[in-house]
């Protein structure tokens, strides 16, 4: 898979994403990247967690804390969304 079919599918998503926040109203944030996907794989370590989400048959791995895993009730075959916000895009060559 080349980095312009990664590129593409986080800039296709170009509307601002509404959330809900927990006390029964919706919240804006600014994050314009968020791919909805099915998660493929919790993989727990010692304080973080791997979560990978299959969007399009691009595999988007997250790093996030075990206790967020739990909060969230993540697992395998369940649907999560990536929410993306970076201020920089990098580009490598072989």
């Amino acid at each position: 898979m080349s980095w312009s079919r990664v590129l593409n599918i986080q800039l296709a998503c170009d509307n601002p994403a509404v959330w809900p926040n927990g006390r029964g109203k919706l919240m804006k944030i600014s994050a314009r990247n968020v791919l909805e996907g099915k998660i493929l794989e919790v993989q727990k370590g010692a304080t973080t967690a791997h979560v990978t989400i299959d969007v399009n048959a691009l595999k988007i791995t997250a790093s996030i804390t075990n206790e967020a895993v739990d909060e969230l009730g993540l697992k395998a075959g369940g649907t999560a969304s990536a929410v993306i916000k970076a201020s920089d895009v990098l580009v490598a060559v072989k």
